[in-house]
């Protein structure tokens, strides 16, 4: 059974090896304290706050997370991994959906997400999920030089 649930700080530890696994995967240097910082600080980021973040569930195991996230300039989707074994099974799209359905029923009319411009899988979830590509990058002048596309819903 596939479920979609709020996280907790026990679901920590298995989305950081989720995650660690996709840089290894794109040979990227990872390092939680840089990467993660609303993972290690998961009170401060998740408890009282409108940051959201929700981890998927394949029976008894954490296969994916995504985080729905309020900034200045409104609603963005942020940490939206899946299991490299459990892609392409449409948990993306049922990640995705369920967390732009969880902004709009937190008031919110418009959301956006950043990201890489090496993930090219996802940037095809993202259009079949609604959200169209701006003109233009980001870089972030970190270690693996990574640099990102933004896209937009309204929704």
């Amino acid at each position: 059974m596939t479920r979609i649930l709020p996280a907790h700080p026990s679901d920590i530890p298995d989305l950081i090896r989720i995650i660690a696994d996709v840089f290894d995967e794109y040979g990227w240097i990872f390092k939680a304290e840089d990467e993660l910082p609303d993972f290690l600080d998961y009170d401060g980021w998740y408890v009282g706050t409108p940051h959201r973040l929700f981890t998927l569930w394949k029976d008894d195991a954490r296969i994916g997370c995504i985080a729905v996230k309020v900034g200045a300039e409104g609603a963005y989707l942020s940490r939206v991994y899946v299991s490299r074994t459990e892609r392409r099974q449409g948990f993306g799209r049922m990640i995705v959906e369920f967390a732009v359905e969880d902004a709009r029923k937190q008031g919110h009319a418009h959301i956006h997400l950043w990201t890489d411009t090496r993930f090219e899988t996802a940037h095809k979830l993202y259009e079949v999920t609604g959200f169209e590509r701006r003109e233009g990058v980001r870089a972030l002048h970190d270690t693996n030089i990574s640099f990102e596309f933004r896209y937009d819903r309204d929704i």
